[in-house]
């Protein structure tokens, strides 16, 4: 299982301090390094020590780390070496670390802080060559400390702007799911107010037909039982009536046109050739009755395809297929032109989304893909016999 990465980041920084100690150490007791150190190792060693804790608190707290790492090593050197002596390199090394990290650690105000006692670190330089201390021993170190820092600082801005990136994209991801879960929620309305009306539209058929049968037979031994009928479809009428208040959005009526199918989808290939996209329709098998739900949703399902078509692959052509089956009725919709802008599949193409909802809800399947051969493929599959 891989580690948080605040404590890898914490075990990294452990291990820096340690191995910078370890050196720090070997060249203090052994010389590994030849460094000069005036005066007893004993003196020395609890400022090697001190000096290489900071390293630890870094990332965490670089301004705080920076400071007292500064101050330390400042009354380390001030104390025991004197100004013709030059510090050791591991504290050299310390310090490009330090002012690295202050510089690509430190954010908001905290930043000028940190500049500023990068500055001062530097110009505290300009009182030794007052002393006689030779400038040449001095213009190479604060160059890599520059260097150190503005690196530092290129880091830090690298980071923010992935973080920034990152934060845009879970927005628009988030923005974008928002989006598809409102164009489903807003098909599903559609879908349940056309089946309202297909619903309303039958049974009041069923209602009238048993008033008038009850009325032109009035002494029959089925007038109750029709009586009966008629008056639990005016009750369904009213609850359906109440439903479309809820259903419906404020100002919209009942449709005053028939609701379109499959019937009308010459119409529709019409419109869609007169706007400019080479489109052909194909029927297939033996044409049979089919229940109004299903109608409504293949003409959808075929518009749907063919506003695709012409939004990403205008003046590609493309072939409208509906195909009758035994128990099934399958729309094929495909072109053969380039995308301008992938349709997304998974929520992004708020259509898409909503022909998906549709064929769900009546128990179909539904495909949407590139072909391999270039073009779009949508295919969607209606039972037309309730398992």
């Amino acid at each position: 299982m891989a580690l948080p990465v605040a404590l890898r980041h914490r075990l990294l920084d452990v291990g820096l301090a340690a191995v910078l100690l370890a050196l720090s150490l070997a060249d203090l007791f052994r010389g590994v390094l030849d460094d000069v150190y005036p005066q007893s190792v004993w003196a020395h060693l609890p400022f090697v020590v001190a000096v290489a804790l900071p390293l630890v608190w870094r990332r965490t707290y670089p301004l705080t780390a920076f400071i007292v790492f500064a101050v330390l090593q400042t009354t380390w050197i001030a104390l025991l070496f004197p100004v013709d002596v030059q510090p050791p390199l591991v504290v050299f090394l310390q310090l490009l670390v330090m002012v690295y990290s202050v510089g690509a650690y430190t954010a908001g105000r905290a930043v000028w802080a940190a500049g500023a006692v990068v500055a001062v670190g530097l110009l505290a330089d300009i009182p030794t060559v007052v002393a006689g201390r030779p400038w040449g021993e001095l213009a190479g170190p604060d160059v890599l400390l520059l260097v150190a820092y503005t690196f530092g600082l290129l880091v830090a801005g690298l980071r923010r702007q992935a973080v920034e990136h990152q934060r845009r994209a879970e927005r628009a991801e988030r923005e974008q799911q928002e989006a598809a879960e409102s164009a489903a929620a807003a098909e599903r309305a559609r879908i349940a107010r056309e089946l309202h009306d297909i619903v309303s539209h039958d049974v009041s058929l069923m209602v009238l037909q048993a008033s008038v049968e009850r009325q032109a037979h009035p002494d029959d031994s089925t007038a109750a039982t029709l009586a009966s009928i008629e008056a639990t479809g005016r009750e369904a009428l009213a609850e359906l009536r109440r439903m479309l208040g809820v259903l419906r959005a404020d100002g919209e009526g009942a449709p005053l046109a028939p609701q379109p199918g499959v019937a009308q989808l010459p119409d529709l290939v019409e419109n869609a050739r007169a706007a400019g996209l080479p489109v052909r329709l194909v029927v297939a098998g033996r044409p049979v009755p089919i229940p109004p739900g299903l109608d409504i949703a293949a003409y959808r399902i075929v518009q749907e395809a063919l506003t695709n078509a012409a939004k990403h692959a205008a003046g590609a052509d493309v072939t409208a297929t509906v195909c009758y089956g035994d128990r099934d009725l399958a729309i094929e919709v495909v072109d053969d032109g380039a995308r301008t802008a992938p349709p997304a599949l998974e929520g992004g193409g708020h259509g898409l989304v909503g022909v998906r909802e549709r064929v769900s809800v009546l128990g179909g399947t539904f495909e949407a893909a590139p072909r391999p051969d270039g073009g779009f493929r949508l295919r969607a599959t209606l039972p037309l016999v309730v398992a």
